[in-house]
Formats: C-alpha cells, sequence, structure tokens
C-alpha cells in the first residue's frame, strides 16, 4: 500500500520530539493506520523502522534488557519523550524568556513567535502579553519612556502581583482591555 507522505529520520539537533511524534500520529491518520492491538503492532513497527539508526540504538539502550519491539507504541513514545524533553527547570526556562530580546533583522511576528515559544515552558500567559510592553525591542529601556514607562511598569507589577495572589482587580482589567485594542 502506498503511503502518503514521508516521514524523515528523528534528528534531535533539530527536531522536537513531541512535534516528530504529533507529525508521525498525523501520518498515521492521513494513511489509516489503525491504533496498535493485542494481535496488530503497526504502528509501533512504523516507528522504530522511520526514527532512524542513531535513535533506534538510542531507544534500544533505554529499553533494555528488552528489545523495542518487545514495547508498545505508547511505552516507546513515552520513552523517547522521557529522553529527549527531559522536564526542564522553570528558573531557567523564565531567565531564558525575561533576557530574549528582539534583534535588529528580526521582524515584530517572529519575535513574538519566538516569545510564544519560550512562554511555553514558563507556565505563565500573563507575562506573554507584558512582555513586548515591559523591554521593547532592542532592550529600550521602560525608563526612556518617561511618565508612560513608569505608568506600564506599575501596572505591569501590579497585575503580576494579583495574577499569583488574587483575581483581578480594576486596575487589571482596563490594563488588559486597553492592550486589547
Amino acid at each position: 500500500m502506498p503511503g502518503l507522505g514521508k516521514i524523515e529520520e528523528f534528528d534531535p539537533a533539530s527536531t522536537h520530539i513531541n512535534r516528530y511524534l504529533e507529525r508521525l500520529e498525523q501520518y498515521f491518520i492521513a494513511n489509516g493506520v489503525p491504533a496498535d492491538s493485542s494481535e496488530r503492532f503497526k504502528r509501533k513497527a512504523i516507528l522504530i523502522f522511520v526514527i532512524g539508526s542513531k535513535a533506534f540504538d538510542v531507544l534500544s539502550d533505554l529499553c533494555s534488557p528488552e528489545a523495542p519491539s518487545e514495547k508498545t507504541y505508547g511505552d516507546l513514545a513515552t520513552i523517547l519523550k522521557g529522553h529527549f524533553d527531559p522536564k526542564k527547570l522553570l528558573i531557567a526556562e523564565r531567565y531564558r524568556f525575561h533576557n530574549c530580546i528582539q534583534r535588529e533583522e528580526e521582524s515584530a511576528s517572529t519575535f513574538v513567535a519566538n516569545l510564544k515559544r519560550l512562554a511555553s515552558t514558563c507556565n505563565f500567559d500573563l507575562q506573554l502579553r507584558l512582555r513586548p510592553i515591559l523591554r521593547l525591542p532592542h532592550q529600550q529601556p521602560l525608563a526612556e519612556l518617561g511618565s508612560l514607562g513608569s505608568r506600564l511598569h506599575c501596572a505591569a507589577k501590579q497585575i503580576a502581583h494579583q495574577r499569583c495572589y488574587g483575581s483581578q482587580t480594576p486596575v487589571e482589567m482596563a490594563f488588559l482591555s486597553s492592550t486589547d485594542r
């Protein structure tokens, strides 16, 4: 049966394991590959086949003393995620987020996409809204904005405090509604 699309070998240097497995799931859907059961193991076989020799060697070492073919597809995916996507340190991820600046040649949409990627591992959504305001491109400090900068900074601190310790205040609702326009 000829398949739709092509899944390349997994390369941890250029591809995130979660995205690779998500693409593989879409490949299964597009090609009508049924979920593995006690009699069928087609998804597991495809994963072992397409992942590539280097990743297969790592997977074999992680599954040892059993062979990867003795595990289920779900088990193999969990093992791969555990190895290639270990739990990140929250403080380190937030440090990366707060120190991200827009490069001169970088477009605003690329910068925002990069911020969203960095924020996805930080466990906060509010910071993503405030980040472009709190630290302008090319590290222009808020002090250069004069009284507007200090008002924005105070409002941002209040909002962050309320998000950590309580519900929305009228100041937060007004600030968020003004940034959504």
